[in-house]
């Protein structure tokens, strides 16, 4: 089961696998925000960095081709979206 981060705000963010995007709801399910990324398959999101104020993203490249252009398969960070991630809890702890 992939889980989708929520922000401090209480809104989940996700990635639109073939879409080119991600997203932020509200807790009620409603369209906040849309941010595009240079990939057709982000594929997950999870906030990091000192400050839990980055969106790292991964992406797919499958079924794109060996000629496709852009960061395909590879890892993105997204800053400046004035929002910050939640601690997760340990394991064990």
């Amino acid at each position: 089961m992939r889980r989708c981060p929520t922000d401090a705000e209480g809104c989940l963010w996700t990635a639109m696998r073939g879409g080119g995007r991600l997203v932020r709801l509200d807790p009620e399910g409603r369209l906040l925000k849309e941010v595009p990324v240079p990939v057709a398959q982000p594929s997950s999101c999870a906030f990091g960095g000192p400050g839990l104020d980055v969106l790292y993203v991964t992406t797919g490249r499958e079924g794109l081709g060996p000629h496709s252009a852009g960061p395909a398969g590879s890892v993105l960070a997204v800053r400046g979206l004035s929002v910050r991630g939640l601690p997760v809890n340990r394991f064990g702890a």
